[in-house]
């Protein structure tokens, strides 16, 4: 450990009942239910970085930041937008909302940033999903939903990609093209999170408000389209 992970490490274990097993799947993973914690680590791949990460995503529940969690309950209590957010969606969802804040809090703690997800060096949307989006996004009148949620999915993963080399511009300009108002509804939805301070516990502003806006948004989005 380093000094800076050993902080995390000692402000969760101080607040949370903590387990460390053997990975199953050769990856670095936790679990987090209540105040208890299990980091899965891979007895093949001691890495610093990676358990960071990991360290990190309990870090932001310890802050009571449930943005992820919150969201799912409310998707999935909606018989509209469950059409178009699937349990993979919205999981993908969770995890990206996470990295956007635990990103810079790594790199402040001096870790490569290569090493803060496993896929840092995969292009997270490429011109041929693009092309394949924009033929299935639409038929006449009607909303392929799988193609709603692949853009929606799509969208996250580039504003949560740590790996700068990648240029998504004609990426977004895409998305934008294809369907402007849930472009900026995700927009708004990321840039207010990107804003939100998970340090201080202010009562006039909660992640929860963040989560109502855009659930309405996306409902007045929805009304009287039709969905395949």
């Amino acid at each position: 450990m380093t000094a800076e992970n050993e902080r995390l490490w000692n402000e969760i274990t101080l607040r949370c009942k903590v387990k460390l097993e053997v990975s199953k799947n050769s990856e670095y993973s936790c679990f987090s239910k209540s105040d208890n914690v299990t980091f899965y680590i891979p007895t093949n791949n001691y890495c610093k970085g990676s358990f960071t990460h990991e360290l990190l995503h309990s870090y932001i529940r310890l802050k009571d930041v449930f943005i992820g969690s919150n969201l799912i309950l409310r998707i999935k209590d909606s018989k509209i937008l469950k059409r178009i957010f699937s349990d993979k969606l919205l999981e993908h969802i969770n995890n990206c909302l996470d990295h956007i804040k635990m990103f810079p809090i790594y790199m402040e703690m001096g870790f490569e940033e290569e090493k803060f997800l496993l896929d840092f060096y995969e292009d997270k949307c490429t011109s041929k999903e693009i092309s394949n989006l924009k033929n299935l996004y639409k038929i006449g009148r009607r909303f392929n939903s799988q193609a709603v949620d692949f853009y929606i999915g799509k969208f996250f993963a580039i504003k949560a990609d740590p790996n700068k080399n990648f240029n998504y511009e004609n990426c977004l300009k895409t998305l934008n093209q294809l369907d402007s108002k849930l472009f900026s509804i995700l927009t708004d939805f990321v840039c207010e999170w990107q804003e939100f301070n998970i340090e201080l516990k202010d009562p006039m502003c909660s992640y929860r408000d963040i989560v109502n806006k855009f659930y309405e948004n996306l409902k007045a989005w929805m009304t009287k389209k039709e969905f395949t």
